[in-house]
């Protein structure tokens, strides 16, 4: 009675607001109380969001419930069957099914005729009614009718329109037994799959896109049948599940790798079936066939694949696999897969090489912060990389199987690395923790033989901005293989970088000059080590040549690491201390084949420096906007001094502070050389009209210098104070309108650092003069009389030596000067002493101008040079000199 009465009221309490229902507040009446009970029922359907049934309990009307037309069908042992009186008609059934999106439907149907139009079966998959004969908005698969075949439908209304058509003549059978798996994900992408012999050997009829909301649902089926087919339709194990509940997908291959010239192995996604698994799924072409054997290993996901014919070497096989199946039965459709087979061929030096550098990735500008090195394979050969080596000396990564095809890039970067995964990117266990400022990368081959090395350092950027972080270094022609700061320079892509593709600076850049000799250091009495400014060719020629004047024989020389820039002499005898050798090269060639073209160089054994041995002699505090600082530093002495490990510092309250080392290996600086010290020589260079590349030595670091006051020290490798310096822009020549890119000069070697031994550089050379004669020296030359002016003529605005040097020569010290110019007409316009204190000799300096701050005009001006001592003794000295105009 109460399936009767639930019977006829169930689409009325289906249609309700399950809501409204739950909201009764007194059920006090029988039909409340019905109403909530069916609500129960179908609430828990809906909690549960799933449906199962195989009637083994002989029984459809309850667990869950079917109702609709059940007094035309039965259960038949263990299936739902109709059994309907034999006469034309349609019959159906329904029940409560309420899922997510994601929903994966099977069943199993057989009709012991052949489909036609007059009888065929619909399962409603899901319909917004109860009864499925009427008008609804539902999905259903047809099974039968015209074409025989097995298909996804949408219904709106009474509208159908066919979402995926299943094979025609799938079901032109006597008997047509199948079973049904449809799935739809979060998504709304369809999928029908159909096995006709009832096995889990599913196949997929097709797929389509619907996302269209429906609700409530119900899911049921609807047998339309003939008087002789009224008792011909069978229903059995129905299930709706969640998408995620279930296999439904088929196996994938994931992995093909490349064991050897006649084995392969593949890794498959999930366990496969092993029946399926037989040399006959497999086949390689052109010409290798089926493989003579086939292992599948533990766990059933790894395919081993043996040949008795070889791969190709010079070009792509494909593999092509077909029929294998999950242990779900669901089929991987034919699939061909493209490999290659690289034998191991030992590569030449320089055939993979390193072309991007990325060692500070914070602050980030659109590349992941990230470190990364990107190689190149430059050459016409494709290398596996399995086994080869990536290091910067203080740790080893190993790289993966891997095949670099010619001309293609890969990046390797750490296992944690927030690069998003690509084919073109590898995650290598003990990446190389890169250093910002400088370091040494090195990449080996599987027999440990050095691919490629890169010693890089950040002033490689030659920009001051991206130096700071978020840009990579990129190398700019990859067919120069010999220069090494030169050819790169720092990114120009709009993210900071270009990893895994061709570089925003790539450029042709061939190297078509010679090496440059930088410096000839006995590293001992009888070693020489030559420095030069490229990589040299990776062996000496035969012919290769050293002399020296005076004469030592050179017994051996051999390229002494593997910058390939050093060149190791060993020499018979001694080298001797004091003496000044010349050195001449022959028969020398750069990596590129370039030959060594420069002249003589000199040499001699290093000696400990004294005090002011070397000099502070010139100074950039204040660079331009587009320029860097610079010191430069002056030999003079009569010894060959060794730079190692001397320093730049600050001084503060007498002692040096924030020591930078400029030279951390053997740099010799001979008797009156002078070398301009900064971090970018190629800027400095490009600024200003400068001596050689051999007179810069390039830093990572400078002391800081700022712009209004500072100082700067040279500190020896022992830690002492060879020279220093306090300078002030107040040091400038008042002539000067913009102090930004003047650097200040010393005029003597032999006066202490004042301020009147320091000048502002000459607009004629450019107001610098890095790497050669300042524009300020002054040529010492004795003289006489205790009073010499030079030169007695000068134009303060311009040319060589624009001020007056006032030199004094004096018996003895101790005396107090007073220094005065005063015009044609005896006026006083500048002083330069007021009781100053003298030694013996020195000088002062008039630069021109007048006590207010003006240039002195045109003309003739007399110097008045008064001197006292404690004793009374006064004298007197006049000099003229002369203002000029250049016209």
């Amino acid at each position: 009675l109460y399936l009767r009465i639930a019977k006829v009221i169930f689409p009325v309490v289906l249609m309700k607001d399950y809501m409204q229902i739950c909201w009764v507040s007194n059920l006090q009446t029988f039909t409340a109380k019905f109403y909530f009970t069916v609500f129960l029922i179908c609430g828990t359907q809906l909690a549960l969001a799933q449906l199962t049934d195989n009637f083994s309990d002989d029984d459809f009307t309850a667990s869950p419930p079917w109702l609709g037309d059940d007094s035309r069908f039965i259960v038949s042992n263990g299936q739902l069957k109709l059994d309907a009186p034999h006469e034309e008609g349609r019959a159906f059934l329904s029940t409560l099914s309420s899922l997510e999106k994601g929903a994966v439907w099977e069943f199993k149907l057989k009709m012991e005729f052949n489909p036609s139009t007059s009888n065929y079966t619909r399962v409603y998959l899901i319909s917004d009614q109860y009864d499925l004969t009427e008008p609804l908005n539902g999905y259903f698969i047809q099974a039968g009718d015209s074409k025989d075949d097995v298909s996804l439908y949408k219904q709106e209304g009474t509208v159908l329109s066919r979402m995926i058509d299943g094979r025609d003549g799938a079901l032109d059978a006597p008997i047509s037994e199948i079973k049904v798996r449809v799935v739809r994900d979060q998504h709304g992408q369809w999928q029908l799959f159909t096995s006709l012999n009832l096995t889990e050997n599913y196949l997929l009829e097709g797929s389509a896109s619907d996302n269209t909301e429906s609700t409530p649902q119900y899911f049921g089926f609807v047998c339309f049948y003939t008087a002789t087919r009224s008792d011909k339709f069978f229903f059995d194990d129905f299930k709706i599940s969640a998408y995620d509940a279930i296999d439904v997908s088929p196996p994938g291959l994931t992995t093909l790798e490349v064991n050897s010239s006649t084995e392969l192995s593949l890794e498959f996604s999930e366990p496969l079936d092993p029946v399926t698994v037989t040399p006959q799924n497999f086949s390689v072409s052109p010409t290798v066939g089926n493989p003579r054997e086939v292992f599948i290993l533990a766990g059933n996901k790894s395919v081993i694949l043996k040949f008795d014919e070889s791969f190709l070497s010079d070009g792509p096989s494909f593999l092509t696999i077909a029929g294998i199946r999950d242990e779900a039965g669901n089929v991987l459709e034919e699939l061909r897969r493209e490999f290659l087979f690289v034998p191991i061929i030992k590569p030449d030096p320089k055939s993979v090489i390193i072309t991007e550098i990325f060692a500070d990735p914070s602050p980030p500008v659109g590349l992941p912060e990230s470190e990364f090195v990107e190689i190149f394979n430059r050459s016409g050969q494709a290398f596996n990389l399995s086994g080869w080596k990536f290091t910067d000396q203080s740790s080893i990564a190993t790289l993966p199987d891997f095949v670099l095809l010619p001309h293609s890039y890969v990046v390797l970067t750490s296992e944690n690395s927030a690069l998003p995964d690509s084919d073109k990117v590898l995650r290598l266990s003990n990446f190389a923790s890169l250093n910002n400022g400088t370091d040494v990368l090195i990449l080996r081959d599987n027999e440990n033989s050095t691919v490629d090395s890169v010693s890089y350092s950040d002033s490689w950027y030659k920009n001051a901005d991206k130096r700071n972080g978020g840009w990579t270094l990129e190398i700019i022609d990859v067919e120069n293989i010999c220069s090494d700061r030169e050819n790169w320079v720092a990114s120009e892509d709009d993210v900071g970088g270009t990893p895994g593709m061709q570089n925003s600076v790539f450029a042709n850049k061939p190297d078509l000059t010679g090496p440059k000799l930088l410096s000839v250091i006995p590293v001992s009495p009888s070693e020489i080590q030559l420095q030069f400014d490229e990589k040299l060719e990776s062996e000496l020629r035969s012919d290769f040549s050293v002399t020296t004047e005076p004469f030592l024989q050179v017994t051996s020389a051999a390229l002494s690491d593997n910058t390939l820039t050093k060149v190791r002499l060993s020499v018979a005898g001694q080298i001797q201390s004091g003496i000044s050798y010349t050195c001449m090269i022959d028969k020398l060639y750069d990596c590129a084949g370039n030959p060594y073209l420069s002249g003589e160089t000199q040499f001699g054994l290093p000696e400990l420096p004294d005090s002011l041995d070397v000099l502070v002699n010139e100074i950039l505090f204040n660079p331009r906007p587009t320029g860097v600082d610079f010191v430069e530093i002056v030999n003079t002495s009569q010894k060959f001094i060794n730079l190692d490990k001397w320093g730049l510092a600050s001084m503060d309250g007498g002692l040096p502070t924030n020591k930078l080392t400029i030279s951390s290996g053997d740099y010799l600086l001979g008797p009156g050389d002078v070398l301009a010290i900064t971090t970018d020589a190629n800027i400095v260079m490009g600024e200003y009209f400068t001596a050689e590349k051999q007179r810069f030595l390039q830093v990572d670091h400078l002391p800081g210098f700022n712009d209004d006051s500072g100082s700067v020290a040279l500190i020896d490798s022992s830690g002492n104070v060879i020279d220093h310096f306090a300078y002030s822009k107040d040091m400038h020549s008042i002539f000067i309108k913009d102090e930004e890119g003047v650097s200040l000069e010393r005029i003597s070697f032999s006066a202490a650092s004042t301020a009147e031994n320091w000048k502002s550089a000459g607009s004629f050379v450019g107001f610098a003069t890095p790497g050669y004669a300042n524009s300020n020296a002054f040529q010492e030359s004795p003289f006489a009389s205790a009073l010499n002016v030079a030169p007695e003529i000068f134009n303060p605005l311009d040319g060589q030596n624009n001020f007056a040097l006032i030199r004094y020569n004096f018996p003895s010290g101790g005396q107090v000067a007073n220094v005065r110019i005063f015009d044609s007409r005896g006026h006083l316009i500048k002083e330069l002493a007021n009781n100053d204190v003298i030694g013996t000799s020195g000088f002062y300096r008039w630069d021109g101008d007048r006590s207010n701050g003006t240039k002195a005009g045109i003309g003739y001006y007399m110097i008045w040079f008064e001197t006292f001592d404690d004793k009374g003794g006064t004298q007197n000295f006049r000099a003229p000199v002369a203002i000029a105009a250049q016209f």
